[in-house]
């Protein structure tokens, strides 16, 4: 975008030079056709560098205007390629958010798993005084 911007900013410090040499051509040419016994050879040299002047002109707006479409386009492109980063940065988040999700239910199901063997072990350890088992408890769990 910086070199489109600086090749903009010189073809308008060119289009700017031309232009004031122009005119300065134009103002010779002019005083010349006032005084006629001037040289004619050095007019026709003066009207031969006003049109090469004409045509740089044309050659610079050219430019210029392609610098300008082509600035449109970087800046299109930019703003698209934002667009796509900001989406993909989302997707990312969803999915570090699936994956801390799996990885606490994971988490909580061996809890679970160690809770149940614990248990287990002190029913098979001490019978007599945990007979019963707490249905609500183990709906809890689930």
């Amino acid at each position: 975008m910086e070199l489109m911007e600086a090749k903009l900013l010189r073809a308008y410090e060119d289009l700017n030079r031309v232009e004031v040499e122009r005119k300065r051509i134009e103002q010779i040419v002019k005083a010349c056709e006032k005084n006629p016994p001037n040289n004619e050879e050095q007019i026709r040299n003066l009207e031969q560098q006003i049109d090469v002047f004409q045509k740089l002109i044309s050659y610079h707006q050219h430019l210029t205007l392609t610098a300008t479409k082509e600035q449109d386009s970087n800046k299109r492109q930019a703003q698209e390629l934002l667009m796509e980063m900001q989406k993909q940065e989302n997707e990312r988040t969803a999915q570090i958010m699936r994956i801390n999700d799996v990885m606490e239910r994971k988490r909580r199901l061996q809890m679970l798993m160690l809770e149940g063997e614990e248990e287990r072990k002190n029913f098979a350890l001490f019978p007599t005084e945990n007979n019963e088992v707490d249905v609500g408890k183990l709906k809890q769990r689930l």
